[in-house]
């Protein structure tokens, strides 16, 4: 049994000395294994619960739409503001891409974006439709950056999202923050609705906020989740995770994983 269980693990062992071969050979350099990110991304792509989550998401927007619509009445002034990665479009290929080749962001991002063929995510054309048909300007609120403009309105026009145009399209400028481009859009709209996958994209209270200070941000909001803000699941990335590595940038793989072991709570 002990000689079966050596054999076993000198198998391994060599096996992942050669993946890690072939990972060093590929690029000319070591490269992390992205083991952090497997889990996340087939939740995305292969669990159903995600799908049930995301039309679950859109079903409770289309709820708090309708009761938007009976309590305030709809004026020519009103709109949703959504983000679009992991909200409207699904990048779970490149992040699957990214495990594949053991390579990480920003590398072949660019040739993603440009490509143009993100899916949307489930529910959210029918919603964002629904949502212009009956009145309301959709305005697109998006971290890409200023240079991939062209090719996220084609995917945005391809996929059959309304009002996939410039000025209805406000991307990243000089920073993430996305408060100053959603107080330009209130200038002349009322936001009746913020739409995101990530907290940042409702309210600035949470930008960079600690850890712990944004779990209370949220109990404080709680009222607003499913009516105002509607939130989608993204597992692979975002500020949760910045959280966890208090913001900073630059870490070593083995801090990372020392920070992520420090958050996490046992019994």
């Amino acid at each position: 049994m002990k000689t079966k269980k050596l054999i076993v693990l000198a198998s391994i062992l060599i096996f992942s000395g050669c993946s890690m071969k072939v990972a060093e050979n590929k690029s000319g350099e070591n490269r992390q294994d992205n083991k952090d990110l497997l889990m996340a991304v087939l939740y995305q792509q292969r669990a159903a619960e995600y799908d049930a989550l995301a039309y679950q998401a859109f079903n409770a927007a289309k709820k708090a739409l309708l009761d938007d619509m009976k309590v305030m009445g709809l004026t020519r002034r009103q709109c949703i503001v959504v983000d679009i990665d992991e909200t409207l479009l699904d990048n779970s290929p490149y992040e699957a891409e990214c495990i594949l080749e053991n390579i990480s962001y920003p590398e072949r991002w660019e040739e993603w974006i440009n490509s143009a063929s993100c899916e949307p995510v489930p529910g959210a054309l029918e919603f964002l439709n629904f949502a212009s048909e009956n009145g309301y300007e959709i305005f697109y609120v998006t971290n890409r950056k200023e240079k991939f403009r062209k090719p996220t309105l084609e995917n945005l026009k391809k996929a059959g999202f309304p009002n996939p145009v410039d000025n209805h399209l406000l991307m990243r400028t000089e920073t993430s923050s996305k408060q100053a481009r959603r107080d330009k859009i209130s200038e002349n709209y009322k936001i009746s609705m913020l739409i995101g996958d990530n907290l940042n994209d409702f309210t600035d209270v949470f930008y960079k906020a600690p850890l712990q200070k944004r779990f209370a941000l949220v109990d404080s909001l709680r009222n607003e989740v499913g009516q105002r803000f509607i939130i989608l699941p993204n597992a692979m990335y975002g500020s949760w995770v910045d959280a966890i590595f208090e913001y900073q940038s630059g870490l070593s793989e083995m801090e990372m994983d020392s920070l992520m072991m420090n958050a996490l709570e046992g019994f």
